[in-house]
């Protein structure tokens, strides 16, 4: 709870890699038409709400590639209090963005890379070696979605198909196993 005529605010700065939403859940209580939770987009106003919720909203917003700012901002006036005089926001769901990782691994002198983690669904490994790999790629609940074989210098693999979430990759016959996020 703030105090009267203050403001909270919670930004962030992204560099958003291709067209998409961000998406959050809101829970508002406050002076319906005086006290606002207000959401941003590169300083544009996008929305704003006011009053007793009675269950968690779900909002979702268009957002363009490149960097973007998003500022949830919470602003109460001076005079009444209504209700616990706050909000809410959680299980913000950006669109893809760029983290500025590449991932690198190195183990006994073998050597793979990932890009791009996070991915929007395709992503790369290349090997500083000529052996053959194999490469499984499990859901959440541990099940293979991918199994290649004899996979020399690169691999792509495609995630399109599957939903949001973290996914393990498993290197053989080196045993390495890594994560990576899919929006």
């Amino acid at each position: 709870m703030i105090p009267d005529n203050e403001e909270s605010e919670l930004s962030i700065e992204v560099d958003v890699t291709a067209a998409g939403d961000i998406s959050f859940y809101k829970f508002l209580s406050s002076e319906e038409d005086y006290d606002f939770l207000k959401f941003k987009i590169n300083g544009s106003k996008v929305a704003e709400w006011s009053g007793i919720d009675n269950t968690w909203g779900f909002v979702s917003f268009p957002v363009n590639p490149g960097i973007n700012t998003f500022k949830w901002e919470y602003e109460k006036d001076g005079a009444v209090d209504d209700g616990q005089d706050c909000a809410w926001i959680d299980y913000i769901v950006f669109p893809p963005i760029d983290l500025g990782q590449n991932t690198s691994l190195v183990e006994d002198n073998f050597n793979f890379t990932f890009f791009p983690n996070p991915t929007i669904g395709i992503f790369n490994l290349t090997y500083n070696d000529n052996k053959d790999h194999m490469v499984r790629v499990f859901d959440m609940n541990g099940r293979i979605i991918c199994n290649l074989i004899e996979e020399q210098k690169s691999s792509t693999i495609d995630l399109s198909d599957y939903t949001s979430g973290t996914y393990t990759i498993l290197v053989l016959p080196e045993n390495i196993t890594y994560q990576i996020v899919k929006y």
